[in-house]
């Protein structure tokens, strides 16, 4: 099917896809894991370049993690000293493997493992003369010989202030609201996929119509007014080209049913402000009453206090002292 098919270009496929699948036009090969040992590589890259005349720059890619040349380092110091000790949580490569990773040279070692000739002694056989062995490239342009430069593209951040939404919160979607937007714009996303054109769009997943940061864009906004507005906000999807007015139509709907949802917070909201003016009066009531309460019991302790302090007056008059001496 993909042989005869001039519309694909990308395949995805498991580990089905290197055994038995000779494409005569397959132009890379792109491994996305640590595999068991070189013959395992090879036979996934050998998918490449299966007709020499149609293809003349096949390659074979192996993505590896970020710290896969660090762990390829200890397993080969391991087995030197013999010491498993050294290795780390994760250090499972076989060694071919490692000793292809960490090669200056990959076709060299390539060579080295496979015991391959320098120069590869000529066939006359027809399948060799009708399809030429392909000789090796000079200078030599693998990765261990011609290094790629992989500086990291510099990405404007967006400003936080614009990114935000300037709605006034009581104009703003409610969870609610967000949930059965977000349902429905992804019932519209859906739509948009199937009726898309297979031969164009037949391999991309129905995300990429209408991606979940255009949704979460549309709801921050809380469904923008207008098709120029949509246009303006969501100008980087080629997919909504022609799809603005449907989208238009899926928000006028959303907008409807929002409206009753809105009301019953407006109503909701009212009931709750009464329950809190009708707890704080009877908070204040509550307060006033106590306050007089207290002035009661403070005036009828002072009293209290001066009848206390009156008798202690009494009590401590001076009575005069009887001094008598005995005088003989």
């Amino acid at each position: 099917m993909m042989e005869e098919d001039v519309d694909c270009l990308i395949a995805i496929g498991t580990d089905t896809m290197s055994v038995g699948v000779d494409l005569s036009c397959v132009e890379d090969v792109l491994v996305l894991d640590i595999l068991e040992d070189v013959d395992d590589l090879f036979q996934k890259f050998s998918r490449v370049g299966r007709n020499r005349n149609r293809v003349t720059g096949a390659r074979g890619i192996l993505y590896l993690s970020e710290g896969a040349v660090e762990s390829a380092k200890r397993i080969v110091e391991a087995e030197a000293s013999n010491d498993p000790g050294k290795l780390k949580k994760g250090d499972t490569m076989d060694i071919s493997i490692v000793r292809m990773v960490l090669a200056s040279c990959k076709v060299d070692e390539q060579d080295h493992q496979y015991d391959n000739p320098k120069d590869d002694i000529p066939c006359n056989c027809r399948t060799c003369q009708e399809n030429l062995p392909r000789r090796r490239v000079q200078p030599c342009n693998c990765s261990g010989c011609m290094p790629e430069s992989l500086d990291e593209p510099e990405i404007a951040k967006p400003n936080a202030s614009e990114s935000k939404s300037t709605m006034p919160r009581r104009d703003r979607l409610t969870k609610l609201m967000r949930e059965l937007g977000t349902k429905q714009l992804q019932s519209f996303r859906m739509t948009l996929w199937e009726n898309a054109d297979e031969a164009e769009c037949g391999m991309l997943p129905p995300i990429v119509f209408l991606p979940d940061s255009d949704i979460k864009s549309i709801l921050d906004f809380a469904l923008l007014q207008t098709e120029e507005d949509l246009t303006l906000l969501l100008a980087g999807n080629t997919f909504l080209i022609n799809n603005y007015s449907a989208l238009c139509t899926v928000i006028r709907t959303l907008r409807a049913d929002f409206e009753p949802i809105r009301q019953e917070q407006k109503a909701k909201a009212s009931r709750a402000a009464r329950t809190l003016q009708k707890k704080v009066a009877a908070q204040a009531a509550a307060s006033v009453a106590e306050s007089g309460e207290s002035d009661m019991e403070s005036g009828s302790s002072g009293d209290d206090k001066e009848n206390i302090n009156e008798e202690h007056v009494r009590n401590e008059q001076p009575t005069g002292i009887r001094l008598r001496i005995n005088l003989k």
